[in-house]
């Protein structure tokens, strides 16, 4: 997975087995200079492992916030012990520095150097550019604006419901889904079962 190239998403995708997905997003408004942060951690089944929303004070650029939203999101899997991730954002520009092995001299250099040094640990990782579609549930959160800055562990706020469950409904697992419906208390609930290919 290290050093993928960056292929424009349409819709989400799940990550592979073992690996997990963080889709992260900011905003940034240029009056003030505060910056919001959305960060949504996805497994290889589609669910969400955690969500993060972070007021993150006052950033130089819309170039800065996104690079450091990218940080955020590699502290994020590096709390949670994992070791394989798949960190997907929609700033074209700011993966493609994540990507070059030459040092340039922007205004962000120190915080792309800081991003690599982080993911230096994880055993592989990649940074795929997303088109905004793909990327709804981060940027979602990060446009939101909570007072105060927010974690949900295997939960999420209810106003991504609707897109997380979208996300789910059309992803295509590269290890494949049974579905089955089974009777339940409340009519037919569908299931999904993971197996191996």
């Amino acid at each position: 997975m290290r050093n993928s190239c960056a292929i424009a998403s349409v819709k989400w995708q799940p990550p592979p087995l073992e690996v997990v997905k963080p889709n992260f997003d900011a905003t940034f408004k240029p009056v003030s200079g505060e910056v919001t942060f959305g960060v949504v951690v996805h497994n290889s089944y589609g669910e969400v492992m955690e969500v993060s929303f972070r007021n993150f004070g006052h950033v130089l650029s819309s170039f800065a916030t996104k690079a450091s939203v990218t940080i955020h999101a590699i502290k994020l899997v590096g709390d949670l012990g994992i070791m394989k991730a798949i960190f997907e954002g929609d700033c074209l520009s700011v993966i493609k520095k994540l990507k070059a092995n030459v040092r340039d001299l922007f205004d962000i250099c120190a915080l792309i150097w800081d991003a690599k040094s982080k993911v230096s640990n994880l055993l592989a990782c990649s940074f795929p550019f997303v088109l905004r579609v793909g990327n709804q549930a981060a940027h979602l959160l990060a446009s939101i604006g909570f007072d105060a800055d927010r974690f949900w562990v295997d939960d999420s706020p209810s106003s991504l419901d609707s897109i997380l469950v979208a996300e789910r409904r059309n992803f295509e697992p590269p290890w494949g889904l049974l579905s089955f419906r089974k009777l339940g208390d409340s009519g037919l609930i569908d299931f999904l079962v993971p197996f191996s290919s």
